[in-house]
């Protein structure tokens, strides 16, 4: 693996060299074509990657180069064009023989001859890499249970997907009694109907390859899904006289909770007010203060609730429509 990073690294390195071939201020066409390109040869073969390297040409007119491409059971095509001095080849067949050409070409359109031939096989050698920035949010969104993953994509080009695992236990063993589903992405959501309120569920992840080899798990990651904050006044599709209090009950572990009215539906806060709370199951008043407030017209309210040390919500209330009646 460290093969890999290495020459992703160099190559992407080399490539600034392209930009002063965009420099060539155009002049007369001498009429001779580019040199043949010298010292072609593949630098690196594995895990479904052919990368070609060769010398660059010196001349002051040169464009760049073709690439050209055949296997076993087909002819010589157009590949690709280049203005570097070498080429990464990606996405193949572990098994297949690959062939590679290339000739130079200048700005007036003249083409050199092309190189001799060069071939590699790009065998599957090597795992992924072990998936990074695993982040994971339980929730509990108006009422729909779900605990969702996320991570950072793997860069090979030859990855398949992803296995996630799951279990109840901290620590546990990645293998077919914690397996849970392949993901061909870097996201996934399990909404399985089991899952409980206040019990941590614990997840990995590995990465694996079009050739099924598998990355070490991703660091273990847990969360648990909460219950929503029961909304006891005002009540929804209620008209109520002007009050000073809006009354909740906590949930059952310590939260933080986020209280927000607002104008409508979809946006137009006009108060909120956020806190922490460690009693469980408790009936709380809240002071409701608002900058203003118009009567008979629609507002709606909810409660949101957070582990102590998270951004993401865990539990989203239903939205709670009422009006304000004299």
């Amino acid at each position: 693996m460290a093969i890999r990073k290495y020459y992703l690294l160099a190559f992407t390195s080399l490539a600034l060299t392209a930009c002063e071939r965009d420099s060539f201020i155009s002049g007369s066409d001498d009429g001779i074509a580019p040199a043949v390109p010298t010292n072609f040869v593949v630098f690196l073969a594995e895990d479904g990657d052919i990368i070609l390297n060769w010398d660059a040409n010196v001349e002051k007119d040169l464009k760049g180069y073709n690439v050209w491409r055949k296997t076993d059971s087909t002819d010589y095509s157009f590949l690709d064009f280049t203005q570097d001095d070498y080429y990464i080849d990606d996405s193949l067949n572990y098994s297949t023989k690959y062939f590679y050409k290339i000739s130079s070409v200048d700005f007036f359109g003249l083409e050199s001859s092309y190189t001799d031939e060069v071939s590699a096989v790009p065998e599957n050698k090597n795992p992924p890499r072990t998936p990074l920035n695993l982040k994971i949010n339980a929730r509990n969104w108006e009422g729909h249970k779900s605990i969702f993953l996320s991570w950072k994509s793997n860069p090979e080009s030859d990855l398949a997907g992803y296995r996630i695992y799951r279990s109840e236990n901290a620590n546990f063993i990645v293998d077919s009694s914690t397996y849970l589903r392949f993901v061909p992405n870097n996201s996934f959501e399990d909404t399985n109907s089991t899952l409980s309120f206040y019990k941590n569920y614990f997840y990995k992840i590995t990465a694996v390859d079009k050739g099924d080899l598998s990355s070490s798990p991703a660091q273990e990651v847990t969360d648990m899904i909460y219950e929503e904050a029961l909304q006891i006044f005002p009540e929804n599709n209620s008209e109520v006289l002007p009050f000073s209090d809006l009354k909740i009950r906590s949930i059952g572990v310590p939260a933080r909770y986020l209280i927000v009215v607002q104008e409508n539906e979809f946006f137009g806060e006009i108060w909120r007010n956020e806190f922490s709370y460690i009693g469980l199951y408790d009936t709380l008043s809240i002071r409701f203060n608002p900058q203003y407030i118009e009567p008979y017209r629609n507002y709606y309210w909810r409660i949101i609730t957070y582990y102590p040390n998270s951004s993401e919500p865990n539990s989203i209330s239903r939205l709670y429509k009422f009006k304000i009646k004299y």
